[in-house]
């Protein structure tokens, strides 16, 4: 049975171990930012830049200088990229009903492979709101099963406006781009991205000189009777900051072609920063616990996050550019200890060692390190779900679907503990 335990130590919201929920009373940020060295330095600015460049290098062909792209790629590149998806042979859902193999393959020539010229140019983009990066160029949601409304299978990610972008390719009914971003290859919906005439023009949401960084799980704004979203760590370009607490800012809006135009905005922000915030250990586990009790959302859906969404999120605010996905989020760094095939107890002994906010992996799934209490070991993730058992004495999922902290002793669906199926930890110095 689950068990329901009230504490007062240290958080407000939901700490899981075991097989419990443990409902706290108050939330201490104090109590994982008592160590000093914690406001230490990880890396300056220059090294920041030097550490992406050696990520961009690890991360072979998935994450380009989207700057220094070359204008002309050859079909056969293009076409290595459109076909990377395979449909899926299962049967999946929509819209609670069984889809057929026509709507499969109708979706499938989409993709619009056969009219690739021998040359392919590309062209340059910004996209103008939030916006799904898709498996294939459709917005239905898809799943495995008709009663599932949360995990969409051809939902790859989310990007923020304001993002600078490359099309590779266009959807046969002109409905979709196939883009490239600084970490992820997908389909746009067209109506969300304006096309810059002028590379130039791109130029200023590719590598601003001045730009504010969002510190919240989510900002909101109002432009033209529209609600735009910006996650943690996404950049909203700043010409200038008068007097008082109002920025102006720049906003791109697309025009009746479809083509890039600027729109100047003066407004009063909160949750933002004029640049990066420095990196240390201290700001990161600060910028973690901001999304604690958000709701978990599976390739950017519910305008929230994933476990390796919230990584990539956190650590964007100081300047990294971290891959999107974990299994490559496992790989973008020289640092890196092997949990891997050793025992829970040289497992327990390496964490130990570790410095609070290490990202620790498992397959499948990311969490932030954030240290050792009451000879328990803590961690803050984006959850999906849990396993636990029931009264038959079997194990079966229990849906958390939020940002919580957990200890290293939960149960997972394969009936090993999360310390049991930890693979890496990975410290991004």
């Amino acid at each position: 049975m689950l068990k329901i335990v009230v504490i007062s130590l240290v958080f407000m919201g939901i700490i899981i171990s075991n097989n419990s929920l443990v409902v706290a009373e108050k939330i201490d940020l104090k109590v994982w930012l008592e160590q000093e060295s914690l406001n230490e330095i990880v890396l300056e600015k220059e090294e920041i830049k030097s550490y992406n460049y050696l990520i961009q290098q690890l991360q072979v062909g998935d994450m380009p200088n989207l700057i220094e792209y070359p204008k002309y790629l050859n079909r056969e590149e293009v076409v290595r990229y459109l076909s990377a998806a395979e449909m899926p042979r299962e049967e999946l859902y929509r819209r609670g009903e069984l889809i057929n193999a026509g709507w499969k393959a109708n979706l499938e020539l989409q993709r619009n492979i056969e009219n690739l010229p021998a040359t392919v140019m590309i062209k340059y983009a910004v996209t103008i709101r939030r916006s799904n990066i898709r498996t294939f160029p459709s917005d239905e949601a898809v799943y495995e099963s008709k009663n599932d409304l949360e995990f969409d299978l051809f939902q790859e990610t989310a990007i923020d406006p304001s993002e600078a972008v490359i099309v590779l390719w266009q959807s046969k009914d002109l409905n979709f781009y196939f883009v490239q971003t600084k970490n992820y290859r997908g389909w746009v919906n067209s109506r969300d991205l304006a096309i810059a005439k002028d590379k130039n023009d791109w130029l200023k949401y590719a590598n601003p000189d001045k730009f504010l960084i969002v510190t919240e799980p989510l900002l909101k704004m109002m432009n033209l009777k529209e609600e735009l979203l910006w996650q943690m760590g996404s950049k909203i370009i700043l010409t200038k900051k008068p007097k008082g607490s109002e920025y102006e800012i720049i906003l791109p809006k697309r025009d009746n072609q479809g083509f890039l135009q600027e729109q100047r905005k003066k407004i009063r922000l909160q949750g933002v920063n004029e640049g990066y915030i420095a990196y240390n250990r201290a700001n990161i586990i600060r910028q973690a616990f901001k999304f604690q009790g958000e709701p978990y959302g599976w390739g950017g859906l519910h305008d929230s996050v994933d476990c390796s969404s919230f990584i990539e999120n956190i650590y964007r605010t100081v300047g990294l550019q971290l891959p999107r996905n974990a299994d490559q989020q496992e790989t973008a760094s020289a640092s890196i200890v092997c949990l891997n095939n050793k025992s829970n107890a040289d497992k327990v002994a390496l964490i130990k060692g570790l410095p609070p906010a290490t990202v620790l992996f498992k397959d499948g799934h990311t969490m932030l390190y954030l240290g050792e209490k009451g000879e328990k070991q803590y961690v803050i993730h984006a959850l999906g779900s849990q396993g636990r058992y029931n009264a038959q004495g079997e194990i079966v999922r229990l849906p958390i679907m939020k940002v919580v902290v957990t200890d290293l002793d939960i149960l997972m669906r394969t009936g090993k503990s999360l310390l049991e199926t930890l693979t890496t930890a990975v410290d991004y110095r």
